[in-house]
């Protein structure tokens, strides 16, 4: 089977009467094949961004510099003890707004217009002793701020 891309167009006379038809068979397999390998790597990100048991959020760069909530996975519901949903469409200052004094809405900017990574490290600390501690890992993927 071949997909192909088909063209026609005419050439009429005054009276609208057709003279010539002309037309291209444009040969497109690959091009169909290419979108057929770019949609099956997107599911197979998506599949392990999905059941990931580390909790994750997408966000999207707009044109005018909003960081826009796009996206999370089941681990960040259930890590952060909230219904991420909530948060679908909203910047990340509106979404969290207590990282608004920090600079991690600026950095996520960077990683998400520039390509870069950025890592941080944050320690919880409880009457003197650790009560946590994670690392974050931030990078561009497929377009999208991870």
């Amino acid at each position: 089977m071949v997909d192909a891309r088909i063209l026609t167009w005419g050439t009429y006379d005054d009276k609208g009467e057709m003279i010539y038809n002309f037309g291209t068979i444009e040969d497109i397999t690959a091009e169909k094949q290419a979108e057929k390998t770019i949609k099956e790597s997107e599911n197979k990100f998506q599949n392990i961004f999905d059941s990931s048991p580390f909790g994750m959020h997408q966000y999207e760069l707009k044109d005018d510099g909003k960081l826009i909530f796009s996206g999370f996975n089941k681990a960040a519901d259930e890590i952060l003890g909230v219904e991420n949903r909530n948060f679908l469409g909203k910047t990340c200052e509106e979404a969290f707004p207590d990282l608004s004094d920090s600079e991690i809405p600026q950095r996520y900017r960077e990683v998400a217009k520039e390509g870069i990574s950025w890592r941080t490290d944050q320690i919880g600390y409880d009457e003197g002793g650790i009560s946590g501690a994670f690392s974050q890992e931030h990078q561009k993927i497929n377009g999208k701020r991870r």
